[in-house]
């Protein structure tokens, strides 16, 4: 590895300080509590891991106003993201919004901006609707996880395999940020919840999967102890891709 290297992925690991926050302290700060949904009723995104962050506390829990500092702050205090993946994150999301101050979970719905089609457990927007639903569809999720190979854990092939058969689904492909989008954001799932099994096989378990989409939730005793990083993220990303089209390719050969 060159010297060049080495500071590359020195300053991908990098972080800025975080600021401390008057309940630091306080054990119960970032219990998990499902949004309102009655009455006033809370923002959320389509997004299960910016939503989280929200049912524990770590953005605002009404999911609204937030500023660009409180989503970086909230991805490296729950989920050890590193300060530049963390940037990349917020500011892609608030160019592609075109919104620069703050904004609401539910801004992150408006179709064809940071939302795309084609996702892996979610409902495309409606007809000519501005936004996409934010609640899972329960149907995508359980083709989704059945997509494992062994009904165990989804490995990084088991979630290429789902890709495709998504996108499949649609007479055009995502264009290639939304698809980059697709990629990385499941790329970040196998590292944030993804174990090594005996034969080095790194694997999501089905069922951490399932809870986490569903009820948008911690999985119970985690901590994120492995920072994930921007280059991190992007390499796994191209290992997605590069699953996809050997699935395609066979597909496309004949038996």
């Amino acid at each position: 590895m060159t010297t060049l290297n080495r500071l590359v992925c020195l300053f991908d690991k990098a972080d800025l300080p975080v600021p401390t926050k008057r309940y630091d302290h306080d054990t119960h700060a970032h219990e998990y509590r499902p949004p309102r949904t009655k009455g006033v009723k809370d923002s959320r995104s389509p997004c299960p891991a910016l939503n989280t962050l929200a049912n524990h506390g770590y953005l605002p829990r009404s999911g609204r106003h937030i500023r660009p500092y409180q989503f970086i702050q909230a991805l490296q205090e729950g989920y050890n993201i590193s300060y530049p993946l963390a940037a990349v994150l917020t500011w892609g999301s608030f160019i592609l919004l075109q919104q620069w101050r703050k904004m609401s979970l539910k801004d992150l719905a408006r179709h064809g901006c940071v939302e795309h089609n084609a996702s892996l457990a979610h409902g495309d927007a409606i007809d000519d609707k501005e936004y996409a639903p934010t609640l899972v569809d329960e149907s995508y999720l359980r083709l989704l996880l059945a997509d494992s190979k062994d009904g165990v854990g989804l490995t990084v092939e088991d979630i290429a395999k789902a890709r495709v058969r998504r996108e499949s689904a649609y007479p055009q492909p995502l264009d290639g940020v939304h698809a980059e989008i697709a990629r990385g954001e499941m790329a970040m799932t196998l590292d944030l919840f993804g174990v090594e099994e005996e034969g080095g096989k790194h694997e999501v378990a089905v069922d951490v999967l399932k809870d986490w989409w569903t009820y948008e939730r911690l999985p119970a005793g985690w901590k994120p102890t492995k920072r994930i990083g921007l280059i991190e993220t992007f390499f796994g990303s191209r290992l997605i891709k590069k699953h996809m089209e050997n699935i395609k390719y066979n597909q496309h050969q004949p038996q």
